[in-house]
């Protein structure tokens, strides 16, 4: 299934062999656009797979299996398909643990164990997730810009499928890689959801005190130095 937009086209597909399809669901934008374009997918194309969502709940972003719960029961009413479980783990995302000599976020470490649970059981043969390009440079300012994608600002292309390494045998898929905010609204706009499943997203990611927690899940904070809140401003030109 392809969808164009000004920035390309994206297309979702797997192989004949995958039947259980497991989607990363923050509840984020990206995320969300993801698990309906697989719903399409499923709905039109491969009504014989299963679409599983799995979501880590980060304590400094509790509002995650929220947004991501509210979003699959529209995506429910507006497709007609049925995700099945939703496999969901907490994590305290404001500490480290150590890994093989190396020190990761716990959050990181619990998504790993989630989707190599997922693997060993036979839950999922691939997985989608929802990672996306970074918006110039000197779109806004802001001092949380999220480092990890600026790699994604060269002019070569970011694949849009790992190959299977030690989990998963049809490995995993980011079809978004070499989209940004403004290739997503654009392709909200285009499937026509932008009013049903916009507001059922969130971005803010600014945490307060010294317990690092947001304190209001509801809407967004706007502020110039919460990269995230900025970003989906850039991106769609409003914020709820």
């Amino acid at each position: 299934m392809k969808f164009k937009i000004s920035q390309g086209t994206i297309e979702i597909a797997v192989p004949s062999e995958v039947k259980n399809i497991g989607i990363k669901h923050s509840g984020g934008l990206d995320s969300t656009l993801i698990a309906y374009m697989l719903a399409l997918y499923k709905r039109d194309e491969r009504p014989d797979v299963e679409l599983i969502p799995m979501t880590v709940i980060a304590s400094t972003k509790p509002f995650q299996w929220m947004y991501a719960h509210m979003s699959q029961k529209k995506i429910e009413e507006l497709t007609g398909i049925k995700f099945k479980k939703h496999y969901v783990r907490a994590a305290d995302s404001r500490i480290e643990i150590e890994v093989d000599d190396m020190y990761d976020s716990n959050i990181d470490v619990v998504a790993h164990e989630l989707k190599n649970y997922l693997y060993d059981n036979n839950i999922i043969d691939t997985h989608f997730y929802g990672i996306t390009l970074n918006p110039p440079l000197d779109a806004f300012q802001s001092g949380q810009r999220a480092p990890d994608r600026d790699k994604l600002l060269t002019n070569e292309k970011h694949p849009i499928y790992h190959p299977g390494k030690k989990k998963g045998r049809f490995g995993c898929h980011q079809p978004l890689a070499n989209t940004d905010k403004k290739g997503v609204a654009e392709l909200y706009n285009s499937l026509g959801i932008l009013n049903d499943l916009f507001p059922l997203t969130h971005s803010c990611e600014m945490i307060y005190g010294e317990y690092k927690l947001q304190f209001d899940l509801a809407t967004h904070c706007g502020k110039s130095d919460c990269w995230w809140c900025q970003e989906r401003l850039w991106g769609f030109g409003k914020l709820d």
